[in-house]
């Protein structure tokens, strides 16, 4: 797995930056004719609570439909750090029907309890390796964190008594602020004239994104913040593009959500100093965009959390809607 830089003064160096004041799903609860309520996919981003057991003030959900509509294909963002530790979550973990037994960030796999998550085991992977046969008799080594989590696969089908290996399932997180402008007046046209920021003056206000959608929106994301910072420039004075699409599977032709960032602005000596809360944002002057290519969707197979009760992940095995 990629592994993301760290930030070595802090065993959790992603901690929230300001105010986590809500996030944004591409998740929906429908009901069932049985009259149950199952998770479906959809075409843009939902603000809901910052966490599942809160909601959103209503003042802020209008400020953000006033911004860029109530059902938003495009957000305009940036990222209130230049660590990326700390703006993004990028982990593999080791799940079986939605339960959880273990985690790895590229650098060390953390097995524990899986209903008290108190940590059982902790194992670093740059010297580990894991040697089998597979179900054709092929001899196979895996390195690093793919060779801890196949150990540790099985022992949790040891410890518990499971019927089958859990599977390793890509995770990201990230936390980011929004800019808020008249994007959905303008049609997204920032050549528009009549682009402005919408004033905000307050704490630093800090929204959040999950996925669990590896081919979907996972490679895209990290391609596209490592060759911003590859590239020389600063990550916290780069103004994303963040958008939802829907996407096809190639094999099963089912309908999925797809999310990717572009960056639009980069950090350059001549610059219009704007603020977006506490924090400045920087957007330069004839500044062009920066163009990335959208990935070729092709999924092989489903990827999913098998949780029917999270909706915020990229839902690539269950059915798309489109709702009034």
């Amino acid at each position: 797995m990629l592994k993301i830089p760290k930030n070595k003064e802090s065993e959790d160096a992603f901690n929230y930056l300001g105010s986590l004041v809500g996030r944004f799903s591409i998740g929906i609860k429908v009901p069932t004719t049985g009259g149950k309520e199952r998770p479906a996919a959809i075409d843009y981003f939902r603000i809901c609570g910052a966490n599942k057991n809160s909601t959103i003030s209503d003042s802020l959900k209008e400020l953000v439909n006033e911004c860029y509509g109530e059902k938003p294909k495009t957000l305009v963002i940036k990222f209130p750090s230049n660590d990326i530790s700390k703006v993004i979550n990028y982990c593999d973990s080791l799940e079986l029907n939605g339960v959880q037994y273990a985690k790895g960030d590229g650098e060390k796999v953390i097995y524990f309890a899986r209903k008290t998550k108190q940590v059982i085991s902790k194992e670093f992977c740059e010297k580990a390796t894991h040697k089998f046969t597979d179900e054709n008799g092929k001899e196979i080594e895996l390195k690093g964190t793919d060779a801890v989590l196949a150990k540790l696969a099985i022992r949790a089908k040891e410890d518990y008594g499971l019927n089958n290996l859990p599977t390793v399932k890509e995770s990201l997180s990230m936390q980011f602020c929004l800019v808020y402008c008249n994007y959905n007046e303008i049609g997204g046209n920032f050549a528009n004239p009549n682009f402005k920021l919408v004033p905000r003056i307050t704490s630093l206000e800090v929204f959040s994104f999950h996925t669990k959608g590896e081919e979907s929106s996972i490679k895209q994301i990290l391609n596209a913040v490592m060759n911003v910072v590859e590239s020389g420039n600063e990550l916290s004075k780069t103004v994303f593009l963040m958008s939802v699409s829907a996407a096809q599977s190639s094999r099963t032709k089912a309908k999925f959500s797809c999310v990717s960032l572009s960056p639009i602005y980069t950090n350059e000596k001549e610059r219009d100093s704007l603020y977006l809360g506490a924090a400045q944002v920087s957007l330069p002057q004839n500044t062009q965009k920066v163009e990335t290519s959208a990935p070729t969707i092709e999924i092989q197979e489903s990827n999913v959390s098998e949780n029917q009760n999270d909706i915020d992940l990229d839902i690539e095995s269950v059915e798309f809607v489109e709702l009034e």
